[in-house]
């Protein structure tokens, strides 16, 4: 009997075991024809698209702008115009200054010693020509009566006219030392600001090899280097105006080309322009980032030119960087209705 039950038993778990194997089987079967992937803990919802926005279509247009860089109109490296020691500066930099407004002087004293000998020397060759003028008028009276040959008064006539030669090479001395110590002092040549101090008080400067001192800049208008496509050659021209995007303080301004460059880049085939733009409150630095929209050689110079005359009452006028790219985009969205 027990052994009877042993054997049901070992049946019942064999034909179990049979049963969940087929079962394993029918479930790995099913998976594999389903077709569909394997789920995965965790997993996101596809997201639904969503349509570009205005916003997103005004940055696909800042693909299309071109870098440029902006530099001064008038730049200058002031040295001394003679060798020397820097005596006094009396700029910082930053500082605005007026033409001929005074910068700095070297050590002057040399210079000035020298002023006094020409002039003594002067006055020593006004009385050597004094003397020979009277020696002269004295031969002359002498040769009138003939006590004297025309060889005598002829060798004293020539004393004296080296006499007056004399003089004129010492006024031209005093001359010269004045003119040396003029050059001791430095004045602005132009309008502008002082943008770098290289040298200070007690250094040496030479005039060659020269010296740079201070460099002075002319930021009232600032020039614009902008290399755009070769084909914007259609219709881009000297005078045409063109607005140009300054993001880091966010204004733009309109600036008039004053020429393009006469060759292509090779390598790059973009051609350059340049163009001037006002900075009388000067907000713009040169160096500073400048975009250049490519709506300024692709709408009609017609556009433009409306563009120029509606900011005629301020030029100065700031907009926000983007504008021309929200107004087109505002443009499009009319004609579609």
């Amino acid at each position: 009997m027990t052994r009877t039950h042993a054997l049901r038993r070992g049946f019942g778990v064999t034909a179990l075991a049979l049963a969940l194997a087929t079962l394993s089987l029918a479930c790995d079967g099913g998976e594999k024809d389903s077709g569909l992937p394997p789920a995965r803990s965790g997993a996101e919802a596809p997201k639904p698209r969503i349509k570009q926005s205005a916003t997103a279509a005004a940055a696909t247009d800042d693909a299309e702008r071109h870098v440029g860089k902006v530099l001064p109109i008038a730049s200058a490296q002031i040295g001394p115009k003679a060798s020397g020691t820097i005596a006094r500066i009396s700029v910082e930099e930053g500082d605005r200054v007026k033409k001929g407004d005074f910068l700095f002087s070297l050590d002057a004293r040399a210079q000035r010693l020298g002023i006094t000998q020409a002039k003594t020397g002067l006055k020593s060759a006004i009385l050597a020509r004094d003397e020979a003028k009277r020696a002269l008028d004295r031969q002359q009276r002498l040769k009138e009566r003939g006590s004297i040959s025309q060889a005598s008064f002829e060798q004293v006539e020539n004393a004296y006219k080296a006499a007056e030669n004399g003089v004129k090479q010492a006024e031209v001395s005093v001359s010269l030392a004045k003119r040396q110590t003029f050059d001791s002092s430095v004045v602005a040549p132009f309008d502008g600001i002082i943008t770098q101090k290289l040298k200070t008080v007690g250094e040496t400067v030479t005039m060659m090899p020269p010296t740079t001192v201070l460099v002075l800049q002319d930021h009232s208008t600032l020039e614009l280097r902008v290399d755009v496509p070769e084909a914007a050659l259609r219709t881009l021209e000297a005078g045409k105006t063109i607005v140009a995007d300054f993001p880091a303080i966010g204004i733009s301004r309109s600036a008039v080309i004053e020429r393009v460059m006469p060759t292509v880049d090779p390598v790059t085939r973009t051609v350059e322009i340049v163009a001037h733009i006002s900075n009388k409150d000067a907000l713009i630095k040169p160096g500073m980032y400048v975009e250049i929209s490519s709506d300024a050689f692709e709408r009609p110079q017609a556009a433009t030119e409306d563009a120029a005359a509606a900011g005629d009452d301020n030029p100065d006028l700031s907009l926000k960087p983007g504008a021309l790219a929200k107004a087109a985009g505002d443009g499009e969205g009319e004609n579609e209705s």
